[in-house]
């Protein structure tokens, strides 16, 4: 599964709650973060998520992959992606 977004903050908010929801349900998470190398801000401090500097650190050992939607660029030929329209709609990818 894989979160992403312009924003390395929405991102944090969002796998901030996801953390908070494992835990009180008592699971777990295998989580990467792909951060900018060089910005602090885009690291997430959490639990679960291991931060990476390389997308070639993203792999099917991770079962939560986050990042901005440059990362999810240079991973295209990898994923199958869905998507949500801002009508809350549900794309399914075309190819």
């Amino acid at each position: 599964m894989g979160v992403a977004s312009n924003s390395h903050k929405a991102i944090h908010n969002l796998l901030t709650e996801i953390e908070r929801i494992a835990e009180e349900r008592g699971g777990a998470i295998r989580g990467i973060k792909k951060a900018t190398g060089g910005n602090e801000e885009s690291v997430f401090q959490g639990k679960f998520f291991k931060n990476t500097n390389s997308t070639r650190e993203i792999d099917a050992s991770f079962n939560l992959v986050a990042g901005t939607v440059f990362m999810y660029a240079e991973l295209a030929d990898q994923l199958i992606t869905c998507s949500l329209t801002k009508r809350d709609r549900f794309v399914w990818p075309t190819r």
